[in-house]
């Protein structure tokens, strides 16, 4: 019977220490952090956020907590002591407990900034040494949202890479995660950012787009901030980044930029201009050493781009994408970048159809001859024959096979591409063999309206209908009024009456 009691007694104690066990293990790896960009409009999207753990709850009913061993060398300095304290771990936690509460001079929340920096700084100098416990996720693009589930218990240290903060600094943190709980943190800074804008019609006013002919100039702004750069002691990458798509070509030695109140002339030396591969590169391998700036001041780049032969004829347009690459690991070359601003440049095209109608029934007609012009009568625009058949391009700087006039095939149809917005006059130099020609030219208007175009021809709204029915008549045109053409005809009249007269009054002679 003693027997029973003890093998039931053990049978027992055992099932305790499962029961504990699953406690235990319960509240591990629970855990959901959520670092969320802040709600004035600064996006995390896209961004790297670190975290490492600090302390880890430990024990069921009594919960205690245990300091990470990575943290011991930093702890161990912080507390005048060594990582052989038997006791570092709880004196690690208490200080922590009551940062903020032994110093009046400061509020909690500036000590905590404090010594979050601090621990920044040593994980940064020993990252090596976190390898196997830090995590890092890149914050979803349209949640604004960077996720890390589950994990232990406990106090960590989260880092959201180049985000600076007014009063964390570069915006480094410490947070609790409880067991089978969602925390969720604010990032508080901002990062940097770039805006992108293009100049409209009106001269020194500027868009997200605008348009242009194939060859026109093109001008455009970038804007940013002079970041936060107080704890990169050993410089500070800041550099704009501008892809412009195939129809765009950056115009050599254009770029110029300010800061604040320093010059074009006053930064020349402090940065550099590549462009290569369709990428604009305006940089300053160091930030932090130019002089006459500080953290607020806009830093504003222009330039110019043209619009070539290689522009996109179409509601797409030509975009050009720009963004600032950046510090963001002081001590460091690592380096964070913003989200891309776009802008567009529109260029349109047209289309002469033209054609007859016999016995009711529509012909296209081949061998008519037209032009072009801003004007009407004026200089006819040059052009280019594209690959495409019965297609052109207004001509750019360095074309040499050029052309004025454009002869319809037997499709009847002409494409010219690369217009700018504006009014155009379109003329039949020549008709078709046996046809009649247009007496005058025809005009068209090409509106931009926001990202849309609107084509006016001959007074007729035609919406986005960018083709201009051109229809001839069989038989030749007859001159116009006052012309030597009608001096002749009248001549040719008035003698062919004279010689019915003549033989008239003869033949009635002739019967008396």
């Amino acid at each position: 019977m003693k027997t029973t009691k003890r093998i039931l007694s053990l049978v027992l104690t055992l099932m305790l220490v499962c029961a504990l066990s699953v406690t235990v293990l319960a509240v591990q790896g629970t855990g959901t952090l959520q670092v969320t960009g802040n709600a004035n409009g600064d996006t995390l999207g896209g961004k790297s956020v670190t975290i490492v753990p600090m302390f880890t709850e430990v024990g069921a009913s009594d919960v205690e907590y245990e300091l990470e061993s990575a943290w011991e060398d930093f702890f161990a300095d912080l507390l005048s002591t060594t990582t052989a304290d038997p006791d570092l771990s709880d004196k690690a936690y208490d200080y922590v407990l009551h940062l903020g509460t032994d110093s009046p001079s400061q509020t909690a929340a500036e000590k905590m900034a404090a010594f979050a920096k601090d621990a920044k700084d040593y994980y940064y100098a020993n990252t090596s040494d976190f390898t196997s416990v830090a995590q890092t996720a890149v914050a979803n693009a349209s949640t604004n949202t960077a996720t890390f589930a589950n994990l232990d218990a406990g106090s960590y240290l989260v880092i959201p890479a180049g985000s600076i903060d007014e009063v964390r600094g570069t915006d480094a943190m410490i947070v609790n995660v409880e067991a089978g709980e969602t925390t969720t943190v604010s990032v508080k800074g901002v990062y940097p950012t770039v805006t992108k804008e293009v100049e409209t019609k009106t001269a020194g006013t500027y868009s997200d787009d605008t348009c242009a002919g194939i060859g026109d100039v093109v001008h455009f702004k970038l804007t940013s901030e002079v970041p936060d750069m107080s704890e990169y002691t050993t410089g500070y990458i800041f550099n704009f980044v501008d892809t412009m798509s195939a129809g765009l070509t950056y115009v050599a030695d254009s770029v110029e930029v300010t800061i604040g109140t320093q010059t074009d002339e006053d930064l020349a030396s402090s940065y550099t201009v590549t462009w290569s591969g369709q990428v604009l590169t305006v940089g300053f391998a160091n930030l932090k050493a130019v002089t006459g700036i500080a953290a607020g001041d806009t830093i504003t780049v222009t330039y110019d781009a043209i619009i070539n032969e290689n522009a996109v004829i179409a509601s797409t347009g030509n975009t050009n994408s720009a963004k600032v690459v950046y510090s963001n690991h002081p001590g460091t070359n690592e380096t964070g970048e913003s989200n891309p601003d776009i802008t567009t440049v529109y260029t349109y095209d047209l289309v002469i159809d033209k054609y007859t109608v016999e016995n009711s029934v529509e012909k296209k007609l081949s061998g008519a001859v037209f032009e072009i012009s801003t004007t009407s009568g004026g200089t006819a625009i040059a052009l280019v024959a594209e690959a495409a058949a019965d297609t052109y391009r207004v001509a750019v700087a360095g074309d040499t096979s050029t052309i004025t006039q454009m002869i319809t095939s037997s499709t009847g149809l002409l494409t010219i591409n690369g217009l700018d917005e504006g009014t155009y006059y379109i003329r039949e130099v020549t008709p078709p063999n046996g046809y009649n020609g247009i007496a005058s030219p025809i005009p068209v208007v090409i509106e931009k309206e926001g990202t849309s175009v609107n084509y006016t021809v001959d007074s007729t709204d035609q919406d986005t209908n960018h083709t201009v029915r051109v229809l001839n008549s069989l038989g030749v045109i007859l001159p116009t009024t006052g012309g030597i053409g009608t001096i002749l005809f009248t001549l040719v009249g008035v003698g062919v009456i004279v010689a019915g007269v003549m033989i008239t009054s003869r033949k009635k002679k002739e019967e008396k």
